[in-house]
């Protein structure tokens, strides 16, 4: 998911800097109580297996020992994903891309017209003109703090396709379903790419009619087509 305009890049950097310092973004943990499902992966967590975070999100025992909350974690996270969108589709980026962990509060305010209850992560586009024509652009994410190691890189993988997407001149106006399930589908590669079948499989089964139905339509076209033709479309058309 991504968000263009003038942003507030100052509120970026300064939220990186007090994750920094706290060396961790999300402030408590209590532990669980009763059964829940764990947020992350939907298994039922049991009492003394897991936990809650302090924004309210449900942790099981297995995405608890995995969970990212450190900022330094969470960039070598982030530049595993951007290795792993080379290796599997051969996309390299030129740009830098920031990275900040927030809780889901945070995250929600900060994404504004995006926001949803589904939001683990979005991308900010900040662009400078100097009349009509573009100078600068840079990139950064915030993403959920305390999600799974693997199902952060594969979200951070996502929001890095968008950042592919900016800088290959991909249609800024094509359809939702377009963008976020062609990104979602370098999601399922990098999961697929790391044996990581619970995630991979997550998305499979997506109900959402654009994030999961726009993802299979997009895996069928790049089955169909391979992912250099498939990747080509992507940059120049705006729907199926």
């Amino acid at each position: 998911m991504v968000r263009r305009g003038r942003l507030a890049w100052a509120l970026v950097v300064l939220w990186a800097l007090l994750s920094s310092l706290s060396g961790c973004a999300s402030s408590g943990f209590a532990e669980l109580e009763a059964r829940a499902a764990c947020d992350a992966c939907n298994r039922v967590a049991e009492p003394g297996e897991g936990g809650t975070w302090s924004d309210g999100r449900v942790a099981c025992g297995e995405c608890l020992a995995s969970a990212v909350v450190d900022q330094g974690e969470g960039e070598e996270v982030l530049a595993e994903a951007r290795e792993e969108l080379e290796d599997a589709l051969d996309i390299e980026l030129e740009a830098s891309v920031g990275l900040v962990l927030v809780e889901r509060d945070a995250l929600l305010r900060a994404a504004q017209d995006l926001a949803h209850p589904r939001l683990r992560a979005f991308c900010q586009i900040r662009e400078r003109f100097l009349g009509e024509k573009l100078v600068s652009r840079t990139f950064a994410i915030q993403a959920l703090t305390a999600l799974p190691r693997g199902l952060l890189r594969g979200i951070l993988a996502h929001e890095l396709f968008h950042v592919w997407q900016a800088e290959s001149g991909a249609p800024e106006k094509a359809s939702g379903r377009w963008r976020e399930g062609s990104a979602n589908w370098a999601q399922w590669r990098v999961h697929q790419a790391r044996d990581e079948e619970l995630w991979a499989e997550q998305m499979e089964r997506d109900p959402d009619a654009t994030y999961g139905e726009g993802f299979r339509r997009f895996r069928r076209l790049a089955e169909a087509l391979g992912t250099e033709r498939a990747l080509e479309r992507v940059r120049t058309r705006l729907d199926f």
